[in-house]
This record gives C-alpha cells, sequence and structure tokens, in this order.
C-alpha cells in the first residue's frame, strides 16, 4: 500500500497539484466512510514539507496525513457515470458530488 502513497507523493513533489486543488482534495476527507488507508510516517512528513513550500505557512502533520490519505482515495474511485476518477474532476474544477463516486459501479 505504502507504493501507492509513494507515487501520490511523487506527483505532488513534481508540482501537479495547486493550491486550490489540495484544498478542495482536503474539503473531501471528512466525507469518507469506512476504513482509510494511512500512509506511513516518513511520507507524511516528505509531504507536510512540500505543502508548507505550496502554502508559504505551517502545515500540521494531520493536514498532510489527510491530503495524502484523500488523494489515494480520489486516485481509487470513479464517477459512476462518466467513470472519470475523483482526483481528475477536482484538478479540472468540476462540480464534485461525493456520492456520485462511492457507487462500486463495476
Amino acid at each position: 500500500m505504502d507504493s501507492e502513497f509513494e507515487d501520490i507523493l511523487d506527483k505532488l513533489l513534481k508540482g501537479e497539484y495547486s493550491a486550490r486543488t489540495i484544498r478542495k482534495v482536503h474539503s473531501q476527507e471528512k466525507k469518507i466512510r469506512g476504513v482509510k488507508n494511512v500512509p506511513h510516517y516518513d511520507l507524511e512528513e516528505t509531504a507536510r514539507k512540500k505543502l508548507e513550500e505550496i502554502f508559504n505557512a505551517g502545515v500540521h502533520s494531520k493536514y498532510a496525513r489527510e491530503v495524502l490519505t484523500v488523494l489515494e482515495y480520489s486516485n481509487n474511485h470513479n464517477h459512476y457515470k462518466t467513470d472519470a476518477l475523483l482526483i481528475d474532476d477536482i484538478v479540472n474544477h468540476k462540480r464534485i458530488v461525493f456520492n456520485n463516486y462511492l457507487i462500486e459501479y463495476r
């Protein structure tokens, strides 16, 4: 599971996500129900440092952990009609109706 978080962290470090996208991703965190995958502390700390660069402000470890958790979730859940990944819709600034990504379509 850590390899998936490493891929997500790699994208974050390359600057693929804007501050606006990260805020939108983080706003989805409380909507995830059930078991959440949690990143290793080392990955969380690396993400925290990168988020501090992006926001030009201090970032708590909890915020970095939540961002990584939602990024992992959004890379694995598709919209039930359009089949677009949640992260792609967030990056493209589409309106997010979170329940549309909960349905197991396949």
